[in-house]
């Protein structure tokens, strides 16, 4: 049973990471300047986020995540394993791609609002409350969207990006809601599950990333062991609770029904803007604001975590 529950806790998680992740950066199912991938590519692609989620709700149990800066950082070491361990994109463009993508989108947009944010919204705010996160959400992405436009690249059309931000939210509160049925206070990784999914990860880096990044063979571990330094601070403070046991209870039917005004909100504004043919560089505007902010916000959260021996010991 705790298998059964271990494995669609990490389904349900690896969907809510893989849509912001992926179908939210890119406004469909893959890179618009690709071929559209095969569905062997999107289930190969479900599986590595699966994977993702089962190590991400595995640090937040062991190391009793719950803090602010705690969550940023398990949050940097899910960005720095998937950009930097399952694909090579953080050493790219150094230093700037140590932020962009693993710390200015994945930790504070994957993590920290979409899964857990919103989780919790889900189950402590008000409809009101959940009616306008949900259109904030969508006002981000219609703007967001219109990247492509500004790159020269044949972008989805008005119609067919509301058909798909319908079924990829619809699938996300799916996600949402099979979390809180099954309850992600329950997930409890057990010691094969882990060794599975370090082996796995660490195999996948090293025959693939490592070869073709070199670099990572000495970055990597010391991005990651920063990271896991500074987290166990917060293991060491004895919280008695974490993220999973906060986000205990199921999602309200009437809150979770706000989130169809995600989508909603992002084909108005990406409809708007087609209509009126603004081709607005969306990608360059959100990467010189959030690329710095992803390094101030690790940095705070290191700092914040080394501090609290000092607190203690006060």
């Amino acid at each position: 049973m705790k298998r059964f529950r271990n494995l669609s806790l990490s389904l349900a998680s690896g969907y809510i990471l893989m849509f912001y992740s992926e179908f939210f950066f890119y406004g469909q199912l893959n890179d618009p300047g690709l071929p559209l991938p095969t569905a062997s590519d999107l289930v190969l692609l479900y599986v590595v986020y699966s994977l993702m989620a089962y190590i991400l709700m595995t640090l937040i149990r062991r190391y009793h995540v719950r803090m602010l800066p705690a969550l940023l950082l398990v949050g940097a070491i899910y960005g720095w394993m998937l950009e930097g361990g399952i694909v090579a994109t953080t050493y790219e463009a150094l230093p700037w791609s140590l932020s962009f993508t693993g710390l200015a989108w994945h930790m504070p947009l994957d993590v920290l609002i979409g899964w857990y944010g919103i989780q919790r919204l889900l189950r402590t705010a008000t409809r009101r409350r959940m009616l306008f996160a949900a259109l904030w959400l969508g006002l981000f992405w219609g703007f967001w969207a219109v990247w492509t436009w500004y790159d020269g690249i044949q972008p989805p059309n008005p119609a067919g990006f509301f058909g798909f931000g319908l079924l990829s939210v619809g699938m996300l509160m799916l996600a949402y809601w099979v979390n809180g049925r099954i309850g992600l206070d329950t997930f409890q990784p057990t010691r094969n599950g882990q060794i599975f999914a370090g082996v796995i990860w660490l195999g996948w880096y090293a025959f693939n990333t490592a070869l073709g990044a070199p670099m990572s063979l000495w970055l990597l571990p010391l991005l990651l062991g920063v990271s896991w330094l500074a987290l166990r601070k917060h293991r060491a403070a004895k919280n008695t609770t974490d993220a999973l046991a906060a986000l205990a209870a199921s999602p309200r039917k009437s809150t979770l029904w706000m989130l169809a005004a995600f989508p909603l909100a992002a084909a108005i504004v990406y409809g708007s803007l087609a209509t009126i043919g603004w081709r607005i560089p969306s990608s360059m505007l959100v990467y010189f604001i959030i690329t710095p902010l992803g390094f101030g916000l690790y940095g705070w959260a290191v700092w914040k975590s080394f501090r609290m021996k000092t607190t203690s010991a006060s």
